[in-house]
Order: structure tokens, then sequence, then C-alpha cells
């Protein structure tokens, strides 16, 4: 199979493309999807969430590429044998590119990490709660940060939360997370958070990685088995396999809807939480309450 623009081998089907177009297709939806939503601006103080994974690395490839600038920002949640070696890859990653990368830790922040926890239930929202409160505090000095969430992730996202009829969390879905304009982001005490990656599949991230020869660590974190998400991707990629397209226009369809959902749960006002001032429902946040909740098992544990 030829690519559908010169005479090279084509590296991708749909449509056939070549390397080198490949690449420039995969940049240039990158770049349209920040112009469109406005998601970042030349000059803005940039960090990208990363794991040391296939997206957010190629996200920080792809940023760097299109001439801005980046700073790595990751999380060491104490996962044995995963974590760091997805840490050990991402500084070597970083130190190639030329890259900041600042790594905060659980154990440091927390006086805990993932694996003190695992015996205590729930263990992937109570991190990725923890998780996501502090990438929050950590990025207040930025203007914005980027998640490596693909097309992939966000269709699974959006399923996750039509079964568990969670329209709140439903409503954050988007090139830009969260329910709240710039402005009212900032004012209320978030970092806002952009998807650059929002319109490109699992597939091609993984293409692209292959063809820039970006690191891909092959490493489950040993905890996902038991999330939903995992046990709605293989559906998921069956309906793709059957019927071509059809992500993509799921999501362009719930985006066409999305703006009611968005202004309802956008018109309340968050609270701070009067132990760590981050924004909150209530008067203590979701994290709070999990980390005293996690110490006070942990301490009679001893």
């Amino acid at each position: 199979m030829r690519c559908i623009h010169c005479s090279e081998k084509a590296v991708f089907e749909t449509p056939p493309l070549c390397k080198s177009h490949f690449s420039e297709y995969f940049e240039r939806t990158v770049l349209r999807t920040i112009n469109d939503f406005k998601l970042i601006r030349k000059g803005e103080n940039l960090a990208v969430a990363s794991s040391g994974g296939k997206d957010s690395n190629v996200l920080l490839f792809v940023l760097k590429k299109l001439g801005f600038k980046v700073t790595a920002l990751a999380i060491n949640e104490g996962i044995g044998g995963y974590r760091s070696l997805l840490l050990d890859s991402l500084r070597k990653f970083c130190l190639q590119q030329e890259i900041p990368l600042k790594i905060y830790d659980f154990r440091e922040e927390y006086g805990f990490g993932t694996d003190d926890i695992a015996g205590h239930g729930g263990v992937c929202r109570r991190c990725g709660t923890l998780r996501r409160r502090l990438i929050n505090i950590k990025a207040a000095s930025f203007d914005v940060i980027a998640t490596g969430h693909n097309l992939d992730d966000e269709l699974q996202s959006l399923m996750m939360n039509i079964v568990k009829n969670n329209h709140e969390v439903a409503a954050r879905i988007g090139p830009s997370s969260g329910v709240f304009n710039s402005q009212e982001a900032a004012r209320y005490g978030f970092t806002r958070r952009v998807k650059p990656l929002f319109f490109l599949s699992e597939k091609e991230v993984v293409i692209y990685a292959l063809l820039n020869r970006i690191p891909m660590i092959n490493a489950s974190c040993p905890y996902s088995s038991s999330s939903m998400r995992r046990h709605l991707k293989i559906p998921i990629s069956r309906m793709e396999d059957e019927s071509p397209g059809i992500k993509r226009r799921i999501i362009r369809g719930f985006m066409k809807i999305s703006g009611p959902l968005k202004k309802s749960y956008g018109s309340s006002r968050p609270n701070r939480c009067v132990i760590c001032g981050q924004p909150s429902k209530s008067r203590i946040c979701s994290a709070c309450r999990i980390a005293s909740e996690i110490e006070e098992k942990l301490a009679n544990s001893h």
C-alpha cells in the first residue's frame, strides 16, 4: 500500500500515509485542536502531566516540536516495580529532549504511598483523587497543564460515566477539561487543564511514538485490573474494528450536546477546603478526607 500523497510505502492505513505524511497529519491535528479550542497560547507557562508512558511522552515531544516551552510534571504515587520504572525512563527522555522535569512524591506529600493503601479498598479512586489534587497544587505556578488523554481515553471516560449515571463528571469531558472557562478556573483555584491529543486515537499515538523513537514502556499499573476503564477498552476497540470511525463520531456527537451540561454544572461556585485550601464542593475536599481516613487506618494497623 502506498501513501495517498506520494509514492512512499504507507505506515498507516486509514488513510494510507507514509512516515513523513503521517507525522505531519498527527502534528497538524494537535495544532488544530490547540488553535480551534484555544487550549494554549504562545508564551504561556506550560506544564505537561507526565507519567513516563507513551501518551505523555508523545505530548511532550510534539508540543516542544511545535514551539511550545514545556516542563514535565510527574507524580510518584509509590507503586513498587511500576512507577519507578516509568520515572527512570522519563528522566532519560527529558534529559535527551532538554525538557525540565519536576517529580513530586506521595510519601513526601502525604506520608504514605499507593502500595501502603492497597489493602484498604478503592485503590484506583483514592490514588486518582490524591494524584489530581497534588498535580493541581504543584501546577499552580503554571498558566496551563496539558494531559496526554487521547480519543480512546476520553471515550472510555464518557462510557464509564454514562454507566454510572454521573452526568457531572461527564460534563468535564472535552479538549479543555472541566466546566469553567479559563477566567473562572483561575479565580476558583484550578490550573486550566487541556488535552491536545483529544482527537487522536491510541493507535495513532503508538504509531507516532514508534516512528519518532519515543520511548514506550510496556508496563501496566498492578491495580488497574480492577478498573472499569480496563473492562470497557476491549468492546470499544471491537466497535471501531466493525465500524471504523465510530469512536470519533461518538465523541463529536457528545460534544454537540455537552454545552448545556457544562453550563448546568458550571453555574455553582466551588468552595475552598478548610484544610488544604483547594477547590471543593464541600467544606473538606475528597483528597483531605481520603488522606485522613488512610492515616487513621494505617495508624490502627500498627
